[in-house]
């Protein structure tokens, strides 16, 4: 199975919100995850019985970043100054999920011709249905690969657990979920009409990414004695994802 490099993106977001809270500050964001899905297609066979394609492929997502800051006033003046600052990846850029092989049976019955497309879990599609062959021919398109966004949500818990002259310390969680991610198949008997759906008999799922969470926590050093904590999501590259979360001050972040 081949395994695939992450296509160049860069996440995008949507309205962010920070949820109430007392004790910890929980932060959370709607973002757009870069996925880059390659598909191969093979052992087609084709009789009266209906059609059989195996689909095997990877999904490859981007990264996502958290970013704290600890940061004071520049005395006589309102400017801030960052004292110091820790980023963690809550998930590495690259990371892969393998489609494993799985073949589409039933269908239209003698020689039809193959359509594919991606969907979301909705149905709807991502992608125009791209012709792969016909199925008594072979397929003259083995390989269908795009580049896709995926809804997700990106969430951080931060809570401070130490804060005086010797260093600031907090600890968060972060994680993210995505939307999921569907193949169609698409087999009818007509070339000229091979996206209407109602010729497809043979119209299912192959692929599926799914709701994924990756949780972690972490423990961070910072500037002495009381600063200001602020929070920023990134993309793998350290590029910003919205604003800067201003979380307030150590000590008033609860442990």
């Amino acid at each position: 199975m081949k395994r695939l490099l992450l296509a160049g993106g860069v996440l995008a977001l949507t309205a962010p919100f920070i949820p109430s809270a007392s004790a910890s500050v929980q932060v959370g964001q709607a973002v757009t995850v870069p996925v880059h899905a390659d598909i191969d297609a093979s052992a087609v066979q084709c009789d009266n019985h209906g059609s059989t394609v195996d689909i095997t492929g990877t999904l490859s997502l981007g990264g996502l970043q958290v970013h704290v800051a600890f940061k004071n006033n520049v005395k006589g003046t309102h400017t801030l100054e960052t004292l110091s600052d820790a980023t963690v990846s809550v998930v590495p850029a690259g990371g892969s999920v393998s489609v494993p092989k799985q073949p589409a049976f039933g269908g239209v019955g003698g020689n039809p011709w193959l359509s594919f497309a991606f969907t979301d879990i909705q149905g709807a599609l991502l992608t125009q249905p791209v012709l792969i062959g016909r199925c008594v021919q072979g397929l003259s398109l083995q390989h269908v690969s795009a580049d896709l966004g995926l809804g997700g949500n990106a969430s951080a818990l931060v809570s401070a657990v130490s804060c005086d002259q010797h260093g600031s310390t907090v600890n968060f969680d972060a994680g993210r979920s995505n939307a999921g991610l569907n193949g169609l198949l698409l087999m009818d008997n007509n070339k000229n009409k091979v996206v209407h759906q109602a010729q497809a008999a043979a119209a299912l799922t192959i692929s599926l990414l799914g709701s994924q969470t990756l949780h972690k926590g972490w423990g961070q050093g910072g500037a002495g004695g009381n600063p200001l904590v602020y929070l920023q999501f990134q993309d793998d590259q350290g590029g910003p994802l919205g604003q800067e979360y201003a979380l307030g001050r150590c000590n008033k972040i609860g442990g």
